[in-house]
């Protein structure tokens, strides 16, 4: 049987834009060795995080950051109904 008090699932963690641009400039802000291992450790982060927060930062500041990860919807338009007949060019 399995524990109720533990999820099955943990839940994604969602960041802010904003919050991300605060831990990329304090980051970089940092001069003294093992400061932005803090950073990581206070805030709860992996350095994978601020890799990729810091590329997007390189690309475009904070719209760069604001958009959602994945890929885009390929196909953006509504499907269309199939009418079972073949293709006639």
């Amino acid at each position: 049987m399995p524990d109720p008090e533990v999820p099955e699932r943990p839940a994604r963690r969602r960041f802010t834009a904003e919050y991300k641009l605060r831990i990329v400039e304090e980051a970089n802000a940092a001069i003294e060795p093992g400061q932005v291992g803090t950073l990581l450790r206070r805030e709860g982060l992996y350095s994978s995080h601020l890799v990729d927060w810091r590329r997007q930062y390189r690309l475009g500041a904070l719209s760069s950051l604001a958009r959602p990860r994945g890929r885009p919807n390929p196909n953006p338009w509504p499907p269309r109904r199939w009418s079972g007949a073949p293709f006639r060019a």
